[in-house]
């Protein structure tokens, strides 16, 4: 049994959609403009948040790791969003595609609220 086995949770990959925007291009991730949706298992931890308060507004980060033992190099891209519980994260940097000793692709996703 490996790990993704026991600890892993169905969450949903967001691939933009590319839409006109007058004369240039723009990038959407509303499914009725072209984004796709893509299931997929995952194990998802918790890391560090942080906070702002700019302007009198407060805003907290919520911030997650990701590995993905089953969809292959590739298959997640810096541009994606994911969708995990309704909520709706980006994902943070760059997506890291391990070949050896445990195939693997690991990344950071987060959300701002407030």
């Amino acid at each position: 049994m490996s790990l993704m086995d026991m600890a892993s949770r169905q969450v949903y990959r967001i691939r933009p959609g590319v839409v006109m925007d007058g004369r240039d291009q723009a990038v959407t991730y509303d499914p009725a403009q072209g984004a796709t949706r893509s299931a997929a298992w995952v194990i998802v931890t918790p890391t560090t948040g942080q906070e702002s308060q700019q302007g009198g507004r407060d805003a907290t980060m919520a911030q997650f790791q990701v590995i993905d033992q089953d969809s292959g190099p590739g298959w997640w891209q810096d541009t994606d969003h994911l969708e995990m519980d309704g909520l709706e994260y980006q994902v943070e940097g760059h997506v890291q595609d391990w070949p050896e000793p445990l195939p693997h692709t690991a990344f950071l996703i987060n959300r701002w609220e407030g």
